[in-house]
């Protein structure tokens, strides 16, 4: 039964746990971009992945901090919250967890109105006092690439940056504010911009689904 809640401990971001976890596990957390979602249920095997019992519904928007999964090929499998008792599964695929490593699974509907995950391994190297780590992921499956940028800077963070697609960890001045822009690469429809301060030491996904619709990660 899918509706077994995963036993192994939570923890809740990269800069708390220092990367000292045991060894003999990996770490993985997931956002639900799937707009309007009224929730997913996301299982490992045979391990729910979210806890609804603890109130983890995962709606559309939602993060599930990182937890400790075992490492190795693992079947996720994604469902309706309705769907769950009967196995009614939108959604599986064999995916590999190297043990040490964490990674970030994002939850999205593709062009044909289907559940899709994505993982992405999350690979960086701390960051300096006075810096932030960004990464920019584009989950809208309604948009041409997209570019990722700061307002009154000629070079971008992300460029024509497809759907599922997404950039490396970039290093910015950190504690100060910056008005940040994502718009359509090759034209300027629905630009739209949002002002936002990043922290030192702090690591950071930002990610769209369309439309003004945009989210950070802090991992």
């Amino acid at each position: 039964s899918i509706m077994m809640v995963v036993a192994l401990s939570l923890t809740s971001c990269l800069k708390d746990d220092g990367g000292e976890y045991e060894e003999l596990v990996a770490a993985v957390e997931a956002l639900n971009a799937i707009p309007n979602s009224g929730g997913i249920i996301l299982a490992l095997d045979n391990n729910q992945l979210n806890n609804l019992q603890m109130g983890e519904y995962f709606l559309s928007g939602q993060l599930l901090n990182y937890r400790r999964v075992y490492p190795g090929n693992r079947l996720l499998r994604a469902f309706h919250p309705e769907g769950g008792s009967s196995n009614d599964a939108v959604f599986r695929r064999e995916l590999y967890f190297q043990a040490g490593k964490y990674y970030t699974l994002f939850v999205v509907e593709t062009p044909e109105k289907e559940v899709e995950v994505i993982q992405v391994t999350d690979e960086f190297t701390a960051p300096a006092a006075g810096k932030a780590l960004i990464r920019f992921i584009n989950l809208n499956p309604n948009a041409q690439a997209l570019d990722f940028g700061i307002a009154g800077e000629t070079a971008l963070l992300a460029a024509n940056t497809p759907f599922k697609s997404h950039t490396v960890f970039m290093a910015q001045d950190a504690d100060k504010e910056y008005e940040f822009v994502i718009k359509h690469s090759d034209s300027d429809r629905e630009t739209f911009t949002f002002k936002w301060t990043p922290k030192s030491k702090d690591i950071y996904t930002v990610w769209t689904n369309g439309g003004l619709t945009y989210g950070i990660i802090t991992h």
